[in-house]
């Protein structure tokens, strides 16, 4: 079990040499569903969807400016991250040098919250920005979850990955359209055109890298059971995994049923992260109890009872899943 092309240690965020690269290199993470993927390292042309074209016109000057902008704003927001390698005496890297990088995670967290909160899909898709979000932003993401001690951005980023998935991930568009607005999101329109190899993206990186590092996140000594900023990374997780659960049935990349589907995936990722965390000598993952883990089942497997879910029940799921998460980190540092 596991999932083989998730690092054992994450390399520290960075921004890559070339943004905006005409070609896009296919992500690292395994492979989810039936639909092709691109071989290793030889990336894909780049070429918008027709709702992206429509967009742009529509959107007129106003989209075309936010369009110039996003690149440059993405490398000014690294230009500030903190390379320096100070340490205390014992060693470790000196606290205000993680307050610093939580700080700057946090603002290219925001830039993809904020601009998707405001239904400006069309700007990470577009010709000049997609290569991009493919490399630098979900990259990024998963990055980010790996600052340990920097609570609020590892949020941030768990809110980044859930708003990307309920922007793009939906093939059956009414049903994405409510998942997004029971969480204030505009959603998609009748008129967009699914995009498979962004779908896959997102797939990928949400079982290869969100959810093994967000379990990471809570078993790491970093995290505090009793710390409200951190209580918010269990609640944006319950939030994550229910609506990555919905999306990967809603864009047929995994079966409804939960036991043939989802469960063997987040199992999957459960067994890389105790894998991870053994070969650092630790075992605690493995260790959880089974009435404590069934709580998060049990979650999951109520959602997907759900035939069309409301609002509220929405909101029941996500609470159910982010109180086992509590329980989980709870026990975790017992």
């Amino acid at each position: 079990q596991g999932l083989a092309t998730l690092t054992p240690a994450p390399s520290p965020i960075h921004a890559p040499a070339q943004l905006g690269s005409p070609h896009v290199g296919s992500p690292h993470s395994p492979h989810v569903g039936g639909g092709a993927q691109s071989p290793a390292g030889t990336g894909v042309a780049l070429s918008p969807g027709a709702s992206t074209a429509d967009d742009m016109t529509r959107a007129g000057p106003g989209f075309e400016l936010l369009d110039r902008l996003l690149a440059p704003l993405v490398a000014r927001i690294y230009a500030l991250w903190p390379n320096h390698g100070d340490a205390s005496s014992n060693g470790f890297e000196a606290p205000h040098v993680v307050t610093q990088r939580g700080e700057v995670a946090g603002m290219l967290m925001s830039v993809i919250v904020q601009m998707l909160g405001q239904g400006v899909r069309s700007v990470f898709v577009s010709p000049r920005n997609r290569a991009l979000l493919f490399g630098t932003l979900l990259e990024g993401i998963g990055e980010v979850l790996s600052l340990h001690g920097a609570p609020s951005a590892q949020r941030a980023a768990l809110n980044a990955y859930t708003r990307l998935l309920l922007s793009y991930m939906a093939k059956d568009v009414l049903r994405a359209r409510k998942d997004a607005r029971a969480i204030g999101l505009s959603g998609v329109t009748a008129t967009d055109v699914p995009d498979p190899e962004l779908q896959q993206a997102l797939a990928q990186l949400g079982m290869g890298v969100i959810i093994p590092r967000t379990l990471g996140a809570l078993l790491h000594d970093a995290f505090n059971p009793k710390d409200p900023a951190c209580i918010q990374i269990c609640s944006a997780a319950g939030e994550m995994l229910i609506m990555l659960r919905r999306r990967l049935v809603g864009c047929e990349l995994t079966p409804r049923s939960i036991d043939q589907g989802f469960m063997e995936h987040l199992n999957t990722a459960w067994a890389q992260a105790a894998e991870l965390e053994a070969a650092s000598g630790g075992s605690k993952l493995a260790q959880v109890s089974e009435e404590c883990a069934g709580r998060l089942t049990e979650a999951l497997r109520k959602d997907s009872c759900l035939v069309t879910p409301s609002g509220p029940q929405t909101h029941a799921s996500i609470g159910a899943a982010s109180k086992a998460l509590r329980a989980i980190a709870q026990e975790l540092h017992e």
